[in-house]
């Protein structure tokens, strides 16, 4: 579907990265719900300028005015998707800013870290349990 601005709205694609790559902004309008964290990220990774909701953006660790910008529906939440369309300098800013932070936050490297840390806490937190249970029976 075609409407003014040159937005055109897409259902189900069997790969999303070419939409994503042509799209100048990347919209979240979520009002409610979740399950759309991945699409957010995907959307980081690749380098878009975005405007999301709060729900939308909800405990991710993003910062609004650096990552993308959070806004909640209405007025201006159009207002900030016009001003990124119209502002070459604040979109760029943006897409750079949301790859650096895509790959600080949701790199596979990232997230390996992380696992072996809780990995790590897992194992010692066990091997304290062990000790006390040997300890007890002694």
């Amino acid at each position: 579907m075609d409407v003014a601005l040159g937005v055109r709205v897409f259902g189900n694609v069997p790969d999303v990265r070419p939409y994503i790559a042509s799209a100048s902004v990347y919209v979240v309008p979520l009002r409610i719900g979740s399950g759309v964290k991945v699409k957010i990220i995907e959307a980081l990774a690749m380098g878009k300028a975005i405007v999301a909701t709060p729900i939308a953006a909800e405990g991710m660790g993003l910062k609004d005015d650096h990552d993308l910008n959070i806004m909640e529906l209405g007025d201006e939440f159009v207002d900030a998707v016009v001003r990124l369309f119209k502002d070459e300098g604040q979109r760029s800013r943006l897409e750079a800013n949301a790859r650096e932070t895509a790959v600080r936050l949701f790199s596979f490297a990232t997230g390996s870290l992380e696992l072996d840390a809780i990995y790590r806490q897992l194992a010692e937190i066990s091997s304290k349990r062990q000790n006390t249970i040997i300890k007890k029976r002694l």
